[in-house]
């Protein structure tokens, strides 16, 4: 299996430390081994910095059309261009982060009606299974 994501001009990075957690950039310059130089261009909520590479993951596309160091007004245009924003909003990872965010704002009453919910999904789904089951047992298929 070949290594797919890599470090580079272009690349949209989802922050994973600091106070820019859990928001995505998208790399303007590689600094050293070390760092890489990030935009959010304005859309995101992340300022122009400077960013360990242990912080970030990188994500599956590239914000085709960067050149080296290009300025915010240029990263701006180029990832609304390519709907970068709604790309990552469609993925599996910012769909579980925004579950695990609505579960921690979660009450204790809303955790309530959530467990209610559940069990009562599971016995309806019970009840069908029970019933194909035995019908298939009737009809000599099982």
């Amino acid at each position: 299996m070949l290594y797919k994501l890599f470090v580079e001009i272009g690349r949209v990075i989802l922050i994973s430390e600091g106070k820019d957690s859990g928001k995505i950039g998208v790399i303007v310059n590689v600094i050293d081994q070390n760092r890489v130089l990030v935009d959010g261009g304005g859309l995101t909520g992340v300022e122009r910095r400077a960013f360990r590479i242990k912080q970030l993951r990188l994500q599956d596309f590239v914000v085709e059309g960067l050149e080296w160091r290009s300025q915010t007004p240029d990263v701006k245009k180029a990832m609304e261009e390519q709907n970068i924003v709604e790309k990552w909003q469609d993925t599996k990872l910012y769909k579980k982060m925004e579950n695990i965010k609505t579960r921690k704002a979660m009450g204790d009453f809303d955790r309530f009606k959530l467990i209610d919910a559940k069990s009562k999904r599971n016995k309806i789904l019970n009840e069908l299974v029970d019933a194909k089951v035995k019908a298939l047992k009737e009809a000599g298929k099982m």
